[in-house]
This record gives structure tokens, sequence and C-alpha cells, in this order.
């Protein structure tokens, strides 16, 4: 899209596995805030208890040391806290393929690493909502920001047109212009050209920067029985803008 279009684009993944097993982490856990037993008033454990503990301690140990499928285990723990339906329970099948073999069924549910659970549906819809809505009030807005006129005398005015762009991306990128794929954006002049001594009917403005970015142009036209000049602004991505400016001396 960059490159042969000049347009940005984002693709965005409202839920996944691996956004799940990390926001779980920062949840605090049940029983995390009630006070812990002072270490002195646990009582001594027998000799055979410490064994055991220790040889528990060895195993645990020896299962965080194997990072064989991690993801998977994360996973699986996240879904038996939050989602168990998720995951079949693996249960012995006779396969007509392999008889007299042992054979097992179970593992994720379709699609269980692609589509979030149906109870997360909504909170996700309404938290993407807003970001998609928010990052569309990014987009370019071009408009007429101010317009200055002085009479000549017979007829005859100058016009200073300040074209900007109030939204928070450019009107186009540079490598949009390059590829000619985003037009520039324009300025036009409602009248019969033969009335500009000064200036086109057309005038190309090309990219206007972002936040408040400005491009002036200026006019001298002959308005013989014309009180109003109209004038169109058409940004390919910021939109189209009709405004009409008076033909009298502003300030």
């Amino acid at each position: 899209m960059y490159f042969h279009r000049g347009r940005l684009s984002l693709a965005a993944r409202p839920w996944s596995p691996a956004l799940q097993i990390e926001l779980a982490k920062v949840k605090p856990k049940e029983g995390d805030d009630k006070p812990k037993p002072d270490d002195k008033a646990k009582e001594e454990k027998p000799k055979d208890d410490k064994a055991a503990d220790a040889k528990k301690d060895a195993e645990k140990k020896k299962a965080e040391d194997d990072k064989r499928n991690e993801e998977d285990r994360a996973f699986l723990k996240w879904v038996d806290a939050s989602a168990p339906e998720l995951f079949v329970p693996w249960k012995e099948f006779k396969h007509p393929d392999f008889a007299g073999k042992k054979a097992e069924i179970g593992g994720f549910a379709p699609f269980a690493r692609s589509n979030p659970p149906e109870k997360l549906l909504a909170d996700l819809a309404d938290k993407h909502g807003k970001f998609l809505t928010a990052l569309a009030g990014r987009l370019p807005r071009v408009g007429l920001r101010k317009s200055v006129v002085k009479p000549l005398g017979e007829s005859v005015y100058d016009v200073t047109l300040q074209i900007e762009n109030t939204g928070y991306l450019p009107t186009s990128l540079s490598q949009g212009g390059l590829t000619r794929e985003v037009h520039q954006t324009r300025v036009v002049l409602k009248v019969d050209a033969k009335t500009i001594l000064s200036g086109a009917k057309t005038t190309m403005l090309g990219p206007i920067e972002g936040s408040g970015g400005m491009k002036e142009v200026r006019y001298i036209v002959h308005a013989k029985e014309r009180n109003k000049l109209e004038v169109e602004i058409i940004s390919m991505l910021g939109g189209t803008v009709q405004a009409s400016v008076d033909l009298k001396e502003e300030k």
C-alpha cells in the first residue's frame, strides 16, 4: 500500500493468544492482597516432608526449564482459567485406520487460537470500535482558513486564499506523489477562465502538512456583475470543501 499507492496502512489484531497471556500476567491473583503468614509461625516440617518438598521443587524447576511448546502451555493455562470451552479433553478413539492401536482425539478446539471466546466479543468490539474511530479522526481534513480580498478598481480584485489541513496526517505522502496514485490537492475557481487575470482556474497545491499546515494561493480576477467568488477545494484523502468568498475588502 505504501510503495505502490503511497497510502498508510494498518493491520490491527484486537485479540490473540499471546496478548491474552501477557494481560493475564499483570492481573493480580486472588489472595495476593491477603497478609501472608509469618515465616516464624510456620511449623517445623518433618524430614520426610522436607525431602518430598525438595523433590517437588526439583521437578517443578525441571518443568520450568523445559521450553518445549512453551507458548502452547502458556495458552492452555490461560484457557483453563478463563475459557475452558476452547480445549477438548483428550479421550480414546477407535480409529478405523489404526485397528488394534491406541488413538486419542482432543486438544484445542477449531479456531481457538485465531478467534476470541464469545464472552469477550462485546468488550473487544467496543474497544476496537473506539480505536478505529479515533484513528479515522486523524485523517487529513482540508478547509479554507482565511480569504483576503483587495479591490483594485474597475471590478478587479486581488484575492488571497489560505488553504489549511486541520487533520493530523498530511493530505498525501511523498511516495503517493512519486507513484502518482494520490492526486494533488487542488483549488478550483468556479468562474470563466477568461475572468482570471492572474493565476489559474485550477491550482495544484501538492501535499499539505497535517496539524494546521497551510498553503496560500493568490489570484487577480475581473468580477463584473459578481459579488461572490465560488471556490472548491479538492483533496483525494482530505475531502472536498465548497466555499464562497465575498468580493469586498476583508480584514
